[in-house]
């Protein structure tokens, strides 16, 4: 709510003005934890967040508080600020790809380098 600039006058995020955020966040959460495991590779079932007091599963939290605060924002400001929305967008990928770049590559097993090329064993490579 901070980033969105939807904060009440004493610094809370739970009024009425954010009820529809509220409701919308767990499906956007959602969603990016989802993306976040397609492109490491995570495999198996994982729980879905429900709630805005559920802890997310798979990540860290300097993960969850900056770099996914920028996607939520984006998905939530979508259809009121499309520029704002493009700005944290923009920003939660850049942070985001930044965060995988930190990972530690994985080598896949190759079994034919080649793609089986007819009579390959006699070829000097």
């Amino acid at each position: 709510m901070a980033l969105m600039d939807e904060l009440d006058s004493t610094g809370g995020a739970r009024g009425e003005r954010t009820e529809d955020y509220r409701q919308r966040t767990p499906a956007a959460v959602n969603m990016m934890l989802a993306e976040l495991r397609e492109m490491t590779g995570e495999r198996g079932e994982r729980l879905p967040v429900e709630g805005l007091d559920d802890v997310l599963p798979c990540v860290g939290s300097a993960y969850a508080r900056g770099t996914m605060a920028y996607g939520l924002a984006a998905a939530l400001t979508v259809d009121e600020n499309p520029s704002s929305a493009a700005f944290f967008h923009e920003r939660y990928e850049e942070l985001r790809n930044l965060h995988l770049a930190r990972l530690p590559a994985r080598a896949e097993c190759i079994r034919d380098m080649y793609g089986g090329v007819e009579y390959g064993q006699f070829a000097r490579w």
